[in-house]
């Protein structure tokens, strides 16, 4: 099924590499956040 639709692969791949940024940059803001309110 992966090579009738390597489109569907491909956007897993993205989904999954955008789903780990969003998740570090998330966990960076909230460590940074309370460290500039202080």
């Amino acid at each position: 099924m992966d090579e009738v639709n390597p489109s569907i692969t491909e956007l897993k791949l993205k989904a999954c590499i955008v789903a780990i940024y969003v998740t570090g940059f998330v966990i960076s803001s909230q460590s940074l956040v309370p460290r500039s309110r202080e």
